[in-house]
């Protein structure tokens, strides 16, 4: 049909009415109201509907030609969050997960930018300094992003709080936050507050064309 103009007299046929219906934002009670009112056959590419219930699916949703998205070129917010729920020792020379903050599983997408936050507390009790590195890795320990290092002198404690970009392609997985150590005594990653032991994924937008 393409952009009309309308004027006086314009005889409004089923299948001109029907195209303009397809072109305007059709708001729904819920995805599965949406889904049985607009069968699979009637959903035009591009088509555009708001949800309107007052929880986290509410907004609009656009039709790719398979499935019902989120506005692309949009944020689509937090992703997930982890924080400490307990002290946790690194030892010096070695390397490991951080196991008490740590993300669910997430459904991650191709071609879209994840911003990570990390805080952590840190306390080196005794002995001489140690430098701690700190990455971001998927399930099966590739890494994500690295951290910046953080040199901890000895009786020494510090908030480790740095943000990261990144991006991946893998739908469904846990992103970790790993430590390799090197010095000649332990850290301990504290879990007194919360606020400064934590990890949280934000997505912020695409990073290229939807896949």
């Amino acid at each position: 049909m393409g952009y009309t103009t309308i004027t006086t007299g314009t005889v409004i046929s089923s299948t001109w009415g029907n195209e303009v219906r397809d072109q305007l934002v059709t708001p729904f009670a819920s995805s599965a109201t949406r889904d049985a009112t607009i069968s699979l056959a009637n959903r035009e590419n591009g088509q555009v509907v708001a949800l309107t219930p007052a929880d986290s699916t509410h907004g609009l949703t656009v039709w790719n030609g398979s499935s019902w998205t989120r506005s692309w070129n949009m944020p689509w917010g937090l992703v997930g969050s982890g924080t400490a729920t307990a002290n946790q020792s690194i030892t010096s020379t070695t390397s490991g997960d951080v196991t008490n903050v740590v993300l669910p599983s997430a459904q991650y997408t191709a071609t879209r930018y994840y911003q990570a936050h990390i805080d952590l507390y840190l306390i080196q009790a005794s002995g001489t300094a140690v430098t701690t590195e700190f990455y971001l890795t998927k399930g099966d320990n590739s890494i994500i992003a690295t951290l910046p290092r953080m040199t901890i002198a000895a009786t020494d404690n510090r908030v480790y709080s740095t943000s990261v970009l990144f991006t991946t392609t893998t739908v469904g997985q846990v992103v970790k936050l790993r430590y390799r150590q090197s010095g000649s005594n332990t850290v301990s990653v504290q879990a007194a507050s919360a606020d400064n032991c934590s990890l949280v994924i934000l997505d912020v937008g695409p990073s290229g064309a939807p896949a």
